[in-house]
């Protein structure tokens, strides 16, 4: 945790600028990282721009959900109405995710994002909705990886995370890793209406987003599986009577 820590301090100092290339490297990163001013800033970079342009030119009316963030779906699954069910073979609740009492009269379908340090950090609103309220939840962050879920019980209900809910019955919540704890979002006044592809926040180190959609409003896409590589924007299901995806 202290080495966490540490990166955390050191990676916004200018001379972290340094690091930049051998971190490309490391995790074969595209960006030639130039006109960055520390390593924090790379690892928070935006999208180039053309991607952000389709994603400000989404259609806010569509019927489809689309990916809040870059990286590696790391679960699929529903909780079937059920007070308990299994994310990464391990048992959680709602109310333990959510951080309050909440009575299981829905069933969800679940969608869990890994983002790796090669992936881009920002997340964005994966259907236009209005989101209710935003808190955050937990003291430290484990690392999310494969060891970290291995060693440590209940790492999502542990871990650092902001939760936000769509609409009536949804959730979005981006949880933190390494302990840095630092989830940076862009929503100060809450109730308010989030575009489809707007930018919500970023992750300073390490991080996972869970979606938590209402069966009887949203639907996934049954070609989602785990361990499918997957970009911010891409098409993952949509509202409760869409077919297929385009």
């Amino acid at each position: 945790m202290m080495t966490s820590t540490f990166i955390n301090r050191v990676s916004r100092r200018r001379l972290s600028r340094f690091f930049i290339a051998p971190y490309r490297a490391l995790f074969k990163i595209k960006d030639d990282g130039k006109q960055y001013a520390s390593l924090h800033d790379f690892f928070t970079r935006c999208l180039p721009f053309s991607q952000q342009q389709e994603l400000s030119n989404l259609d806010m009316t569509t019927d489809d959900i689309i990916s809040p963030v870059q990286g590696k779906i790391a679960f699929v699954g529903e909780t079937k109405g059920q007070t308990q069910f299994l994310i990464k073979n391990q048992t959680y609740t709602l109310s333990e995710l959510l951080g309050q009492e909440v009575g299981i009269t829905n069933n969800y379908a679940c969608v869990l994002f890994y983002l790796s340090p090669a992936n881009y950090h920002r997340f964005h609103a994966p259907v236009t909705a209005s989101f209710q309220y935003q808190k955050a939840l937990g003291k430290y962050s484990y690392p999310v990886n494969d060891m970290g879920l291995k060693y440590t019980e209940k790492l999502y209900a542990k871990n650092y995370r902001h939760v936000y809910r769509m609409n009536e019955q949804s959730y979005f919540i981006a949880i933190g890793a390494m302990n840095i704890n630092s989830i940076t979002t862009h929503l100060t006044q809450v109730p308010t209406k989030q575009c489809i592809g707007e930018e919500i926040g970023f992750f300073s180190f390490g991080s996972s987003v869970l979606l938590l959609l209402d069966q009887s409003e949203y639907k996934l896409s049954s070609t989602l599986t785990e361990g499918m590589l997957i970009n911010v924007g891409d098409i993952i299901g949509g509202r409760a009577h869409w077919q297929s995806v385009k």
